[in-house]
C-alpha cells in the first residue's frame, strides 16, 4: 500500500472560488454542459462558465 501524500489530500479538499464578472448574456451559446462546483450550478460552454442570474446569465471566473 502506498501512503497518501499531503499534496494529494490538499488537491482533493481545496475549494474552488467562483467570482462573477460584469458580463451578462441573454442566451447561452450552444453545446453547454451543466456542472456543479462547490454546490453552485454552472453552465460550462467551452472554457467559459456561466451562472443563471434572473432571466439571463453572468460570466463567472472559476479558480
Amino acid at each position: 500500500m502506498t501512503p497518501l501524500s499531503v499534496a494529494g489530500v490538499a488537491r482533493r479538499t481545496t475549494r474552488r472560488t467562483i467570482r462573477r464578472t460584469a458580463t451578462y448574456v441573454a442566451v447561452l451559446p450552444g453545446g453547454c454542459s451543466t456542472v456543479v462546483i462547490n454546490g453552485v450550478t454552472l453552465h460550462q460552454c467551452g472554457g467559459v462558465y456561466y451562472q443563471a442570474h434572473g432571466s439571463q446569465y453572468v460570466v463567472v471566473n472559476v479558480n
